[in-house]
Parts: C-alpha cells; sequence; structure tokens
C-alpha cells in the first residue's frame, strides 16, 4: 500500500498553540499548478511499482481549504491519471471554512474527511484559534450544522495536552453528543508540561470513556479498543509513504515536514531516495526497550522520527511516550471502565 500526504498550502489561517508545523514551514507556500501535476506524476509512477495495491492519498495543510480550487484540480486530474488504481482519498482541514459548495464536492469525493476538534466551545478555543486569536469553535460547529456534510465520513481528531486532559472524557461525550461517531484523540508529544499527575488524568478519563461506551458499537473511540493492540510494522516512511511540501519537497514524516535535515529529495528532481538508508533505520532495535513485554505493539517501536524530536534519539523514546504507551495499553485491555 501506498500513502501520500500532499500539502496543497502550507497557509492556514489558525494558529494553534500546540500546531507540530510551527516554526518549521513556510505559511507563503502554495503548490503551483505545475507542482501539482508533477504531483500527480510522482504518485503514478510509485504506485505503477505495485499496481494491484491500494493507494492512499491525504490532502494537506497548513489548510487546504484555502486553495479549494487547487484541492478539487488535484483530485480531478489525479483520478485521470490513476483511473486503474484503487484510490482513497482524505482530506484533513479544521472546518472553518466548510460551506454548502465545498461540502458537495468533499461528499462525493472524499473517503473520509478528518476534522480538527477539540471538545465544547471552551476545550476547543483553548488552543485552536484564529490568527487574531479568537476561537474558532462557533464557526466549526455553524458550518458543519448548515453545510450538509456527511457525518459518516468524518473522522474528529482531538488533540490532547497537559491542558484539556482533564476533561477528556467531557469533551469526548459533546463530540458524540454532536453526531459524530469516529473519534481520534491525539496526544501532544511536544507538550513539556505533562507530568506524572497529568498522566494518571488521560487514563482515568479514557477509562470512563471507555465505561461509557464500551457497549456502544456505533461509536469508535481511539486509545479505548482492545483492537488497538496489535504488532507493530515498520516504518515506512520514505518508502511506500510520501509527504509532499507544495515546492514539491519529499519527507518521510508530517512530523519532520519543513526540517531541511530530514528532506528526502525533491520531485522534480527525479534522483532516487536511498531506500536501504531508511530500511536500516526503522528496522534497528530500541535498546531501551529490550526486555519490555510491550515492544512488539509500542508506538515508540515504529515509530522513529517521534523518538528523535522528543528524546534526540532515533532509537529511544522520550518517558512521555513510554507512559502514554503503557496506559492505553491498560486502557485498552481492560474489560470494564471505571
Amino acid at each position: 500500500m501506498f500513502g501520500f500526504n500532499v500539502w496543497i498550502t502550507e497557509n492556514c489561517n489558525m494558529r494553534c498553540s500546540y500546531c507540530y508545523e510551527n516554526g518549521k514551514n513556510d505559511r507563503a507556500l502554495h503548490m503551483s499548478i505545475e507542482m501539482l501535476n508533477e504531483t500527480i506524476d510522482f504518485i503514478w509512477t510509485k504506485a505503477k511499482q505495485q499496481p494491484k495495491d491500494v493507494v492512499i492519498i491525504n490532502i494537506h495543510g497548513g489548510e487546504p481549504l484555502l486553495d479549494f480550487d487547487k484541492v478539487v484540480y488535484f483530485v480531478e486530474h489525479s483520478r485521470q491519471k490513476l483511473a486503474n488504481y484503487n484510490v482513497l482519498y482524505n482530506i484533513i482541514t479544521n472546518g472553518t471554512l466548510l460551506d454548502a459548495e465545498k461540502a458537495k464536492w468533499l461528499n462525493e469525493f472524499m473517503n473520509s474527511i478528518s476534522i480538527s476538534l477539540d471538545g465544547n466551545a471552551n476545550m476547543h478555543d483553548l488552543n485552536r484559534k484564529y490568527i487574531n486569536g479568537n476561537g474558532t469553535y462557533a464557526d466549526i460547529i455553524r458550518n458543519i450544522n448548515e453545510c450538509k456534510i456527511d457525518k459518516n465520513k468524518i473522522r474528529v481528531r482531538m488533540t490532547v495536552n497537559s491542558k484539556n486532559v482533564e476533561n477528556l472524557s467531557y469533551s469526548i461525550s459533546h463530540i458524540v453528543e454532536l453526531g459524530f461517531r469516529m473519534i481520534v484523540p491525539g496526544i501532544a508529544y511536544e507538550d513539556k508540561n505533562w507530568d506524572n499527575k497529568k498522566i494518571k488524568f488521560l487514563e482515568n478519563e479514557l477509562m470512563k470513556v471507555k465505561s461509557r461506551y464500551i457497549s456502544r458499537t456505533d461509536v469508535m473511540i481511539a486509545m479505548t479498543n482492545k483492537s488497538e493492540i496489535k504488532q507493530k510494522g515498520l516504518c515506512s516512511g520514505g518508502i511506500t509513504k510520501f509527504d509532499i511540501l507544495p515546492n514539491g519537497d519529499i519527507y518521510p514524516c508530517s512530523y519532520v515536514c519543513g526540517l531541511k535535515q530530514y528532506r528526502l529529495g525533491n520531485i522534480c528532481e527525479k534522483s532516487p531516495i536511498n531506500t536501504d538508508q531508511l530500511k536500516n533505520l526503522y528496522s534497528t532495535n530500541n535498546s531501551a526497550c529490550n526486555g519490555c513485554t510491550y515492544i512488539k505493539y509500542c508506538l515508540a517501536t515504529r515509530c522513529k522520527y517521534l523518538n528523535k524530536l522528543n528524546s534526540g534519539d532515533y532509537h529511544l523514546p522520550s518517558e512521555l511516550m513510554c507512559q502514554i504507551e503503557n496506559v492505553k495499553y491498560r486502557v485498552c485491555s481492560s474489560m470494564t471502565g471505571i
């Protein structure tokens, strides 16, 4: 399976306090039509290597709906070029620019739609603000309610940090009450204010969520399901998964996009990526994890770039990641919540 994160633009109309793109990217970059065509050719060239495989294309940003006309162009032309392939499209948006026209198109052409929402107005606006500092919750909810977007396609992405973790169970319940059925909490690992007390809050809040929704087969909430405890394969960044920035630069992972030391090349250069070096990086064990019974199931085993960003070493998970993975195991493997 090939996966491509296509950064239509690095510009965004929001400035979330915990955004992993802060300080890494050039907000002025937008993908040109010429670069969109080069990106389509790059994807097609890779897809030809495994013609019967699934191709997943995530339309990324910044905020991609700032360049909605280019999103439409890219999808229309890539669908034509990849007509013989099984292509799944997803878009990641903050929801502030949704309207009836965009929703109608997204409903038709997107397999899934990821929208960022952290809970009720107070929790969401705590970190997710416009450039001018105003909160974004009211606009997002109004847009969703008015534009007739297909909620069955929506995947709500929540960011959990040390500021909002104490209200996590309430925030998830609020999102379920809004009519969303797929909710994915994600930990802000770069947050330096996590401590043992906050981590205990996280575990207790997730247990409450599990207890509340354990019998709801229509609701999927990440970090609470036993099915999530499965062996992690090796990272495929730069091998079968690629992040492509608006200027054509290729990176192995969204977390390191814009950090030049991780740049793998450019789609216009046509030069091969040193996949042997990447495979060696990904397959090297974390020596500090030897003897851990959870090693085959742990995010730190797979995600070398998160290790590097948070501990300074590709093969050493941060203390926070280790603690969070233990929380996930206890919650997911428990039969009931508290």
